[in-house]
């Protein structure tokens, strides 16, 4: 296969991007705006290994198959970031996300830190509306929210199991992020 390829630096040059793939800027081209500018909205620079985590899992959505898929990782290394990433892609094609956690505090965690990052986002004319449910959302807000979500209106709902009750519906649900943290047995 190598053998009209020229030189022996050349073959090399290859086979070393196959071996080693460096994410450069090439992978987020196809990103939607909304993704670029929620990256560039973090105090931080993911490292490499996070990026090519977020940019294999933009492109699985992008393909007619569902994805399965499993980002695993210690505590830490910022599973939640391209968890987060990967939703906004989705939001930025139109679509709606999930991300459910094991706990009440960690999902209120995980919002308030999303609805942080949001602040920080500029030259967003629209930014996406965030919703949280948890058992103990009071009533009538968990209906607002089981409204907004059904209406389409929320683009990206945090909670815990209490999304998958049979009284939630979404528009148009592309992505759900289950953080399991060992507790639902997955």
């Amino acid at each position: 296969m190598l053998e009209g390829l020229g030189t022996q630096i050349e073959k090399d040059v290859l086979l070393d991007k196959y071996r080693k793939p460096v994410l450069n800027s090439v992978f987020m081209e196809e990103w939607s705006s909304l993704t670029k500018n929620f990256l560039k909205a973090l105090p931080y620079s993911l490292t490499s290994s996070q990026l090519t985590a977020v940019s294999e899992i933009i492109w699985d959505l992008k393909r007619p198959v569902p994805m399965n898929r499993l980002l695993q990782g210690d505590v830490g290394c910022g599973k939640t970031v391209v968890a987060f990433l990967a939703c906004m892609e989705v939001i930025g094609a139109g679509y709606q996300a999930a991300f459910m956690v094991p706990t009440e505090l960690l999902a209120v965690q995980h919002y308030e830190h999303f609805l942080n990052l949001l602040e920080n986002m500029e030259h967003v004319d629209c930014k996406p509306s965030v919703a949280l449910l948890t058992g103990s959302t009071p009533s009538k807000q968990s209906r607002l929210v089981r409204e907004g979500l059904q209406s389409g209106d929320i683009s990206l709902v945090i909670g815990t199991h209490s999304l998958i009750a049979e009284k939630v519906e979404f528009s148009a649900l592309r992505i759900a992020v289950v953080d399991e943290q060992h507790r639902f047995g997955v």
